[in-house]
């Protein structure tokens, strides 16, 4: 692991010779380890060494043919060897694999352009555009969170900024660790309830929404939301409890009489 980090270190530094002699070490070290093949892979791109650097991302892919890195490399030494469609098919297997890495946008806008694709271009330069506001957003608040890692607040926030481009598995990740940090943050056990109910994960969904009820008795939405759970399951008999519940608590709440309509 050591040879690989050297090599990485080395490489971003344009110490290309030192760079690889310690990523060639780490591939005879872990010959096994996809990413190391691949950042080898990558050295040999910067020192134009073409055939070599292919030759380890094919090899990185065959152990791990989910490291978008290793298809971004390729990409990248077809755009430069003028074989913009086999580029093309190479980026888009990265992005599929890593839909918010802003790079893999902007030259996948490259390769449309080469070949005079030039609605798809602008498609993927919106894609590019919105993925680095993302990205920068993100950074923003990792920092502020590093700062303050105890603030609930920059986590949710972070969350949303997750949420707002679909990326759910970070979105939970963020407000997993705010009720972590404060098991009383109601929004964040409801917002996981939610996404997990979007998800079809509604035995984790009643748990979230069991501790919203747990923290607030007196709101009739966590109510409704496990009625219609259970509703979705075929529980009515617990549906019809909750529904009743979330009736009590808002007697005015149409969607709640309408569930026990149904039922």
């Amino acid at each position: 692991v050591a040879n690989l980090c050297l090599g990485m270190i080395y490489n971003s530094q344009g110490k290309f010779q030192r760079a690889e002699r310690h990523a060639e070490k780490a591939v005879e070290l872990m010959p096994k380890m996809a990413n190391s093949h691949c950042q080898l892979g990558n050295i040999y791109t910067r020192r134009g060494k073409f055939k070599l650097a292919i030759e380890q991302y094919q090899k990185a892919l065959q152990l791990d043919q989910d490291l978008a890195e290793a298809y971004h490399g390729l990409g990248h030494i077809r755009l430069k060897q003028n074989q913009a469609e086999q580029a093309l098919e190479s980026y888009q297997e990265a992005i599929k694999r890593e839909p918010y890495n802003q790079a893999f946008h902007y030259n996948l806008a490259t390769a449309y352009r080469r070949l005079n694709r030039m609605k798809e271009a602008r498609d993927q330069m919106e894609f590019f555009q919105e993925t680095k506001a993302y990205q920068d957003t993100i950074q923003r608040q990792r920092k502020e969170s590093q700062k303050n890692p105890k603030n609930v607040l920059l986590h949710a926030q972070m969350a949303e900024t997750h949420l707002a481009v679909n990326n759910i598995n970070e979105a939970i990740g963020a407000y997993q660790t705010a009720i972590t940090l404060q098991p009383s943050f109601v929004i964040g056990h409801d917002n996981l309830g939610t996404i997990y109910t979007q998800q079809g994960k509604f035995e984790k969904a009643i748990d979230a929404f069991q501790k919203v009820i747990q923290l607030d008795k007196h709101s009739a939405e966590p109510y409704l939301k496990l009625g219609w759970i259970y509703a979705r399951q075929q529980k009515y008999d617990l549906a019809e409890s909750y529904l009743q519940q979330a009736s009590q608590q808002d007697p005015k709440l149409i969607s709640a009489l309408q569930g026990l309509g149904e039922l």
